[in-house]
């Protein structure tokens, strides 16, 4: 139900990589690895949560975005 959550589509393994622009260092990310029912209590406030609905919906706008700019 988080906004931004990276969506694992199922998979319970895999590889996680991030890149930074024009950075004067190099950033190293701090991962933290929380049980699902400890995450809302682990989040900042401010964050954002949506529904299943609008998620659905996030990742359509999205694949037709991405189908539009490749598929001509």
């Amino acid at each position: 139900g988080v906004a931004n959550w990276i969506d694992t589509t199922g998979v319970s393994e895999g590889i996680i990589t991030y890149r930074w622009n024009q950075s004067k260092g190099a950033p190293v990310p701090l991962l933290t690895l929380v049980k699902e029912e400890e995450i809302q209590h682990t989040l900042p406030e401010f964050t954002t949560f949506i529904t299943p609905d609008q998620r659905r919906q996030q990742l359509q706008t999205r694949r037709d975005g991405a189908l539009s700019r490749f598929l001509r």
